[in-house]
């Protein structure tokens, strides 16, 4: 994870950009989900929001705090890894779950 060396926080700058979710994890029954054909889980972060596919085009804004990921009035969701082209994310709703995103685009 890139961490910025003053403050260690997450630098806002290296989650912008168009991530494809490459697997879903039920960490509580070890159960992988993979896209398969059509199905696209594309999220897409700029500097002020965030598109989540599941709601369509409604935005969301978004701050990074410590080391999770605040979607305004939405969910937050522990980044575990972030490198310039993968991020791994966890959630606890209604089971944990864990994310894996290829970068498609800056």
């Amino acid at each position: 994870m890139k961490l910025n060396s003053i403050t260690n926080q997450i630098e806002k700058k290296e989650l912008i950009g168009l991530w494809d979710c490459t697997s879903v994890l039920d960490m509580e029954s070890n159960e992988i989900s993979l896209p398969e054909g059509e199905e696209k889980f594309t999220v897409t972060i700029t500097s002020d929001s965030i598109i989540l596919p599941d709601t369509g085009k409604e935005k969301y804004t978004w701050e990074i705090r410590g080391d999770s990921l605040v979607i305004t009035d939405l969910i937050t969701v522990y980044i575990k890894e972030l490198k310039p082209t993968a991020l791994i994310v966890e959630y606890d709703f209604l089971g944990h779950t864990q994310l894996t995103f290829k970068k498609i685009k800056k």
